[in-house]
């Protein structure tokens, strides 16, 4: 909506947007993650299982965040080459059916 001409429909997006996260923001103030049954501490891992999470979460972005910020240089110096229709997975026999593998 916002690429082309501004209309009425941007307008009642862009309230739409507005009035959901005023709803999310009031809805995160409560302390129930099922009404009146299950507090968010009540739902919570145990301090260890929290703890760890972390742990591997950080670990993950230490490993992941460096290989994609590498992989985006690559391809903005244009250093990746272009990929084939059979590397692709584009190759098809004759008839123009997929082909069938057997295990």
């Amino acid at each position: 909506l916002l690429l082309r001409t501004p209309g009425p429909w941007a307008r009642v997006a862009a309230v739409g947007v507005v009035a959901s996260a005023v709803v999310a923001w009031g809805m995160a103030q409560r302390p129930y993650l099922l009404p009146t049954s299950l507090t968010v501490d009540e739902a919570a891992g145990a301090p260890s299982t929290l703890t760890w999470l972390a742990v591997v979460t950080l670990v993950a972005l230490l490993v992941v965040v460096p290989a994609v910020v590498f992989l985006y240089w690559l391809d903005t110096h244009g250093e990746l080459e272009e990929l084939t229709d059979s590397e692709l997975g584009g190759g098809s026999d004759p008839d123009g059916d997929r082909a069938v593998f057997d295990s």
